[in-house]
């Protein structure tokens, strides 16, 4: 079924280019959130922008959520685990905002809904942003090369078993104290390998904290940390005295802002599993049969299928297929008329969306 554009809360979802181009353009100052479909958008950040549009209360401030999967304008972005957010004045790019700071945003923002304002009464010429202003990793031939070294020592610190888990909990995510705590862990000699949002369930966020089930206030902590997305780190130690992970852990208990806002994993019994827990995307499963396999979709006409069903299945079957599923749906008609688009010009077209309709 195609997708209508909608407003989800506060902000305006952006899918395709032609979506980008309409809002970016809008008169006004417009927050983007770059997100990919993987970690999705930055929820922790959402309740800060509502309390600043409904503190300024400026209708030329908006905000919006953009998918980089799907949108060419954001390619460059596309790999990135931090969020970033663009801001957009009237079509031009003038300024961001790499990671989750709360109080960066919100001082942009002030700053930058002022700058907008006074251009739109009095004139003037919009200064724009360059992303290279970002860092050298938005450089494409930088980014590419640092995201391959990057790979690399993700793969050889988990195949050496040389890497430790630590967990920023929702509450220091959104009230911005992300850049602050990662300072502290990598003053202290470690390298963050990855960096991910993550929004734990009930269940994974008992499975992560089964050692303190029998600790008081496990219920209470349970309840934090499913509150809000949460920001995981990989964190890699070369020089560890005993390991990455007690090091880490013994960091984390001698530091008050450390011990207050980030969970760390007590010994390396069970890390891998916690691995796969909190950053999926990046362990790579074992290769079954069914990865080599070949899928494909048939649909049999409604006018066909109370008759023929069992000699078409079968017939399939012959010819070498193995069906693996089968299931009878009521397509509507924006469905077929997205599934035989292509067909859209024949002559039989409108005759076709009707047979594919009709039985209820």
């Amino acid at each position: 079924m195609a997708r209508r554009r909608q407003e989800i809360a506060l902000q305006t979802e952006i899918e395709t280019q032609e979506e980008w181009n309409e809002i970016i353009n809008k008169e006004g100052l417009t927050v983007v959130d770059v997100y990919q479909t993987y970690g999705g958008p930055c929820k922790a950040m959402e309740s800060k922008f509502r309390t600043i549009k409904n503190s300024l209360g400026e209708p030329i401030l908006n905000f919006a959520i953009a998918k980089a999967d799907t949108i060419d304008s954001l390619e460059r972005f596309r790999g990135r685990c931090e969020p970033c957010f663009l801001f957009y004045a009237t079509g031009v790019l003038v300024d961001a905002v790499i990671g989750a700071n709360a109080p960066e945003l919100q001082r942009k923002i002030m700053l930058n809904i002022e700058q907008e304002k006074k251009i739109l009464k009095e004139g003037g010429e919009r200064r724009e942003y360059t992303l290279k202003d970002m860092g050298p990793d938005e450089d494409e031939e930088v980014g590419v090369a640092s995201r391959r070294h990057r790979s690399s020592s993700v793969f050889n610190a988990i195949t050496s078993q040389q890497y430790a888990l630590g967990v920023i909990r929702p509450d220091a995510y959104a009230n911005g104290k992300v850049d602050e705590i990662i300072e502290k862990i990598t003053q202290n000699g470690f390298k963050i390998l990855v960096q991910q949002e993550h929004h734990l369930n009930e269940h994974d966020a008992r499975e992560l904290h089964r050692y303190k089930m029998n600790q008081e206030g496990y219920e209470e902590h349970i309840t934090r940390m499913t509150s809000g997305p949460s920001i995981v780190l990989l964190l890699q130690k070369t020089d560890a005295k005993d390991s990455t992970v007690d090091d880490l852990h013994e960091l984390i208990n001698s530091d008050e802002l450390l011990k207050a806002n980030v969970d760390s994993t007590p010994s390396t019994d069970n890390i891998h599993d916690e691995l796969v827990l909190l950053l999926p995307n990046i362990v790579q499963r074992p290769r079954t049969p069914e990865d080599n396999l070949e899928r494909t979709l048939a649909i049999v006409r409604p006018s066909a299928l109370q008759l023929y069903k069992d000699a078409i299945i079968s017939r399939i079957r012959d010819s070498g297929f193995e069906v693996t599923r089968t299931s009878e749906i009521q397509l509507t008609q924006e469905q077929v008329e997205e599934f035989y688009a292509a067909k859209k010009n024949e002559p039989f077209y409108e005759d076709l969306v009707q047979e594919m309709t009709r039985y209820k």
